[in-house]
């Protein structure tokens, strides 16, 4: 049926289930309707189907960014990278879109005042003997590997300071989608990885959710604009990963997997049954280690289908 955005009206959210015909009109009318905030507009591409769809749908409704931005932890997966260089720089560059600009705390952070670590999520992880924050609930690797370096290179583009100077805000582009609501209203209302400095400088804009649009709608866009599906983002080893992630890792990226469960034998974790990189497991079997030792067994793991592990994971 293609990509058919679900109905929304202002100031709650009610589902309708259009015919046929209707969703055709019910996907003019989003495009149309479209309206970002006034500024400049930087894409915070995290390389998965969401951000992809953004980037479809801006396209569609003749609305241009000035910069793509990748923050790139260190450990994506190849797919994601693969995709990016030779599905997403392509494209962009054949509907007048400016390239993604892959950006990194190394890079960024070197020679930034107060700054130290410059390293990879995995490295650190290596160093403090630990596992990723979201194993423990927290979402701190997103925001100090994906949120920092795009705001440090946002601050020192010329054309940002300038509208700054102006009193005008930079506008971030992100692809949250409709069933991701939550997302939305937590993000608007952040304060652990959006400054007071960011919150008076940037506004934020959500055009998946803005047009009603769910992850079948966002994957419907992206086959209709002649592209590939889109793999999910996320870093390797993050501990959302479901057990089918785990076995692509393993069977794809053997060096890779290698390394996660190097990560998961040395990490000293306080309370292994409950703390470790397999989420998608029941507690008491949550060492990617120890699963890997027994040979990978299938059929173990929770259902986490509803589960949003990160910032990463669009």
């Amino acid at each position: 049926m293609g990509w058919t955005p679900s109905v929304a009206r202002h100031g709650s959210w009610h589902w309708q289930l259009p015919t046929r015909g209707q969703r055709h009109v019910v996907k003019a009318l989003a495009l149309f309707q479209l309206r970002p905030p006034d500024g400049e507009l930087v894409v915070s591409y995290g390389g998965g189907v969401n951000t992809v769809a953004t980037l479809v749908v801006m396209q569609r409704a003749g609305i241009v960014p000035r910069a793509i931005t990748m923050a790139h932890p260190g450990s994506e997966w190849k797919a994601t990278d693969d995709y990016r260089e030779n599905v997403m720089r392509p494209w962009c560059r054949s509907v007048g879109f400016p390239e993604p600009i892959v950006l990194t705390r190394m890079a960024e952070g070197d020679g930034r005042p107060r700054t130290w670590r410059l390293e990879t999520l995995y490295d650190e992880c290596i160093r403090i003997k630990s596992i990723p924050s979201i194993a423990y609930g927290y979402k701190k690797c997103s925001a100090k590997y994906k949120a920092e370096p795009q705001r440090w290179w946002l601050e020192r583009q010329p054309w940002a300071q300038e509208a700054w100077a102006a009193g005008r805000k930079v506008v971030k582009v992100v692809g949250y989608d409709i069933d991701e609501g939550r997302r939305v209203r937590k993000a608007a209302t952040a304060t652990d990885w959006k400054p007071d400095a960011e919150a008076a400088h940037i506004d934020y804009w959500y055009p998946l959710f803005e047009a009603g649009m769910d992850r079948q709608d966002c994957m419907d866009a992206i086959a209709e604009a002649g592209l590939p599906p889109a793999h999910k983002s996320a870093c390797t080893f993050c501990p959302s990963n479901s057990e089918e992630e785990w076995l692509e890792l393993r069977e794809r990226e053997p060096e890779r997997f290698a390394q996660a469960v190097t990560m998961s034998r040395q990490a000293e974790i306080d309370k292994p049954d409950i703390v470790g990189l397999m989420r998608c497991y029941p507690h008491g079997k949550r060492q990617l280690h120890v699963w890997a030792d027994n040979g990978c067994p299938r059929g173990g793991a929770r259902d986490v289908t509803d589960e949003v592990p990160c910032e990463c994971a669009t």
